[in-house]
């Protein structure tokens, strides 16, 4: 057969539709191919740090294990204290239409695993990644004091992974971070594919904060540095507008106070 970008016009109908055929269906093994090695890299990934992180996911799936098998689903469940951090990068949009599919997926492979490492030491729970969004959850399913503290803290190393990332490499990334401290319903949902969900005003004015930030810092709300202000030095910033929400104070995390700055609460 021959290719359809060989030179020399077709001689008939039948020998035109015999060069298309031949070009798809190169396009559509390449294409099969790339998934499969894509998929197996996922998979040698999976399989490589499943150990490091059995223990952190096991505290989740046993919590709903029981339930799942009782009932065949999970009662929603509301905490009245937890954090969400919410990231996003600047211009990804943009960045999608000039990189390689395949070089755009190990990017964001790369980074979003450095994430994973982030939420793990910090003892958060990965929530989902939405295309180039991230989020995660502090203070469920596990109740914790001092979730907007973890938050804070993964929110600063989320960006100083990403600025440490810009050194080497050649395509640079922004990265936006906003923290909101409040109450959220969390649960499982789906039949035949599980997912550990959050729904509230949290998670809503959380995604605003990110949206309102600016590259490679941390926004959060009022409410969040009045958990926070001990431990972090911020900058207020003012009243500002969020996407369908009422205006916003938010502040700035600048640093951590090193443990001789930080001031114990009167007795």
């Amino acid at each position: 057969m021959i290719p359809i970008y060989q030179k020399g016009l077709p001689r008939s109908f039948f020998e035109l539709q015999k060069r298309f055929r031949y070009s798809w269906r190169k396009s559509a093994i390449a294409t099969t191919v790339l998934a499969h090695r894509v998929s197996k890299r996922c998979l040698r990934t999976t399989r490589a740090g499943y150990p490091k992180r059995k223990n952190h996911f096991s505290a989740l799936e046993n919590q709903f294990t029981e339930e799942l098998k009782a009932k065949g689903h999970c009662e929603p469940r509301r905490f009245e204290e937890a954090s969400i951090p919410f990231a996003d990068f600047s211009g990804f949009t943009q960045a999608v239409s000039t990189i390689p599919p395949k070089r755009l997926v190990q990017e964001l492979d790369e980074i979003f695993r450095g994430f994973d490492d982030i939420m793990v030491a910090n003892g958060l729970e990965k929530i989902k990644t939405i295309g180039d969004a991230y989020m995660a959850a502090g203070g469920l399913p596990v109740a914790a004091d001092n979730h907007a503290l973890r938050c804070v803290r993964a929110g600063l190393a989320l960006t100083q992974f990403i600025e440490k990332q810009n050194r080497t490499a050649t395509m640079k990334w922004g990265l936006r971070v906003g923290v909101h401290s409040g109450a959220v319903v969390a649960g499982i949902v789906g039949k035949n594919k599980y997912a550990y969900e959050v729904w509230g005003d949290t998670v809503n004015i959380a995604s605003r904060l990110e949206s309102a930030g600016e590259v490679n810092k941390v926004n959060i709300s009022a409410y969040t540095f009045e958990l926070v202000q001990m431990f972090f030095e911020c900058e207020y910033r003012g009243k500002l507008a969020a996407k369908g929400k009422r205006e916003i104070d938010m502040y700035f995390v600048l640093r951590e106070r090193i443990p001789a700055e930080v001031k114990q609460p009167a007795e």
